[in-house]
């Protein structure tokens, strides 16, 4: 099974990729690489309490996805040269 990082430190970088003013295409890509990412390891932790928080940090990563705010900013079309 390949090393994983510790759940703390995908959430870092989810709560500092939050918290950053990246043009939205970057930030959605750096948010899908940090589900797919938690993804994989609640995928390879399944039936283990291992899982737990990776499902956990999904769950919140998904509640996030769905706010009108963030899914304004989400959608901005600012970064595109048109």
């Amino acid at each position: 099974m390949p090393p994983f990082r510790p759940i703390a430190e995908i959430e870092k970088d989810f709560t500092d990729v939050l918290a950053s003013r990246l043009p939205a295409v970057v930030l959605r890509e750096k948010l899908e690489l940090l589900w797919d990412e938690a993804n994989i390891a609640a995928g390879e932790f399944v039936l283990t309490a291992h899982a737990a928080p990776y499902l956990s940090l999904l769950n919140r990563m998904q509640e996030t996805f769905e706010r009108r705010d963030f899914a304004d900013r989400f959608a901005r079309r600012d970064d595109h040269p048109w």
